[in-house]
């Protein structure tokens, strides 16, 4: 489109019309409505190493009571379909002359797998499977600043599963994560919950001999050599103080009916181990360094065993900050 859309070399520019007359009245032009139906779209992103295919179906757009008057809110009524799984709905007003408006937004059952290759692309993981949802609404509006916008209304994510890249064993997944209390903000920046949920999640953690972490090992930005990791950690300690771009809080984080395979290699003997009916909560998740959460976790241990998780990480600085008490 870019390249289509350049303007052609000695191409003609054409001089604007100059008013006859200053009683001259304006042009006035009304529309009761304009609507586009049945818009297919295809999506090609060929930055990662496996392009990323979407295909939209379906579309439509329904404007009502159009002007020339752009300061005019102007009804409106969006949609379409993802042929890779998913539906987008959009109804409210806009304002074109101040590229501002009000939308409820409605999307429902959004397939994640067609979206692996940006997963694949920063970490050794395989996204397989998952659907995405939400619903609320939207505010925006054009300021000096920048575009400043705000989401009010929860979401879901059900049924994901993410394996590791080499050995296609269960990495990261739940049956579903779910917030009816999500709110999130641009100029000032911020992401914001009351509560998340996440039913049956499951999880592996695992410290290696040299106490790394299998999390850190999955990400393709972390080399495993040492200098590199030594150039890493001097940059992280570097802006440990500075604030998150990015600002995010969870105030409580409920699991319900988690599973986790730890294991502690380090030890003499190594210790491994896996906790099912995993229940808890922890309360104060962000992104401030200055802050600390609290976890407190119960579950059982193979057949007879029980454990116990006590203490306090910094989850966004895991390898900065993390103090866990593990009573098995």
């Amino acid at each position: 489109w870019a390249d289509i859309l350049e303007k052609a070399p000695g191409a003609l520019v054409a001089s604007p019309v100059k008013a006859e007359s200053a009683t001259a009245s304006p042009l006035n032009v009304q529309l009761a409505r304009l609507s586009l139906k049945d818009l297919e779209v295809d999506f090609i992103d060929q930055s990662p190493p496996k392009p990323v295919r979407l295909h939209v179906a379906k579309g439509f757009v329904t404007l009502k009571d159009l002007s020339l008057d752009l300061n005019k809110a102007v009804p409106l009524e969006a949609g379409f379909a993802l042929r890779q799984g998913g539906r987008l709905d959009a109804s409210g007003t806009v304002i074109p002359g101040l590229a501002s408006g009000r939308l409820d937004l409605k999307l429902a059952g959004l397939s994640l797998q067609p979206f692996a290759p940006y997963v694949n692309q920063f970490a050794r993981l395989n996204l397989h499977s998952g659907t995405a949802s939400t619903r609320g609404k939207l505010t925006f509006e054009q300021t000096k600043s920048g575009m400043k916008l705000d989401f009010n209304g929860g979401f879901a994510v059900d049924d994901l599963a993410i394996t590791e890249e080499e050995t296609e064993e269960a990495f990261l997944g739940w049956k579903k994560l779910s917030s009816n209390s999500l709110a999130v903000r641009l100029s000032p920046n911020r992401l914001r919950m009351n509560e998340l949920v996440a039913l049956n999640p499951f999880g592996k953690v695992i410290i290696f001999e040299d106490k790394s972490i299998n999390l850190q090992r999955v990400l393709r930005s972390q080399p495993a050599d040492k200098p590199a990791a030594t150039d890493a950690a001097k940059a992280k300690h570097k802006s440990a103080d500075q604030p998150s771009a990015f600002p995010l809080s969870v105030e409580r984080l409920r699991i319900v009916g988690g599973n986790a395979e730890f294991a502690d290699l380090s030890l003499t003997p190594q210790f491994g181990t896996r906790m099912y009916d995993l229940g808890g909560v922890v309360t104060g998740l962000s992104t401030d360094p200055a802050t600390m959460a609290l976890v407190e976790l119960d579950g059982k241990v193979d057949e007879f065993g029980s454990a116990r998780i006590r203490g306090s990480i910094q989850p966004f600085r895991a390898t900065d900050f993390t103090d866990l008490k593990l009573a098995f």
